[in-house]
């Protein structure tokens, strides 16, 4: 959650007046991290706790990215407000992953009692983290006599809960089939994991248990510290090589009898 207060005389654009000053909170949520190719919701509200003879507050809302607008990254894009009424912000699914910025700004104009008007600016923004999840995947066989098992199950990662993790299985006796959960590796370190599934209700059935987990490797992604290195190795062979091609030859320009 991100949670702003704005007092007296914050960015205000002002006609020279000197209406009463604006108390406002703001707060944009959402999640933080999300999945690559999946839209996101968003909320924001804005809360006037000032007391006016007339407001008007509208907004504009983009998805930055690079540097850049992201076409028909966040709709509405625009719109009114309405004091202390969230407004919802659907941001599009994106296939590149990386770190994003959901802008907002927002226009107050309000006229308090004697008439006088004044207009205020206001800017917020939240950083939305871009991952490709890791599809974790546990093959689960109905080994008992029961023609069908219904259940939930939740994954475990390096022996912790995914908090909702949580899935549905049904297997029919004698058959396999595999459950599957989209993990999003915010954090995650680079190197080996395990993880495994157990069912919400207790049951036991092959594939379900922490005596069935599964081994992965994952990269987080990160190469910077390889790029450096290449750099700093490239740099010092060009220094050998300007050294080499520039070092004089011994006895170069004496006659060969004199060498």
């Amino acid at each position: 959650m991100c949670v702003l207060a704005a007092f007296a005389g914050f960015a205000a654009v002002s006609d020279g007046s000197d209406a009463t000053d604006p108390v406002v909170i703001r707060e944009l949520t959402g999640d933080d991290v999300i999945s690559t190719g999946i839209a996101a919701e968003y909320k924001y509200t804005f809360t006037e706790s000032a007391v006016f003879s007339s407001i008007s507050i509208t907004y504009t809302a983009e998805l930055v990215y690079d540097g850049d607008t992201v076409t028909s990254g966040v709709s509405p894009s625009s719109g009114s407000l309405t004091s202390g009424t969230p407004v919802t912000l659907k941001v599009a699914s994106q296939s590149d992953a990386g770190t994003y910025t959901l802008k907002v700004t927002v226009t107050e104009t309000v006229t308090d009692e004697d008439s006088q008007t004044v207009t205020y600016e206001y800017n917020d923004s939240k950083k939305i983290k871009v991952m490709e999840p890791i599809k974790l995947t546990v093959s689960v066989e109905n080994t008992g006599a029961a023609d069908l098992y219904n259940g939930k199950v939740v994954f475990y990662l390096d022996g912790e809960l995914i908090e909702g993790s949580e899935t549905d299985v049904s297997v029919k006796a004698g058959a396999t089939t595999d459950v599957s959960y989209s993990y999003l590796p915010d954090g995650l370190s680079s190197g080996k994991h395990t993880y495994y599934i157990e069912a919400t209700d207790g049951s036991v059935i092959q594939g379900i248990g922490a005596d069935n987990k599964v081994t992965f490797y994952y990269e987080d992604g990160n190469y910077d510290w390889i790029n450096y290195l290449m750099v700093v190795l490239i740099v010092v062979m060009l220094l050998l090589l300007v050294w080499v091609f520039r070092k004089p030859v011994k006895n170069f320009g004496k006659p060969k009898s004199r060498r």
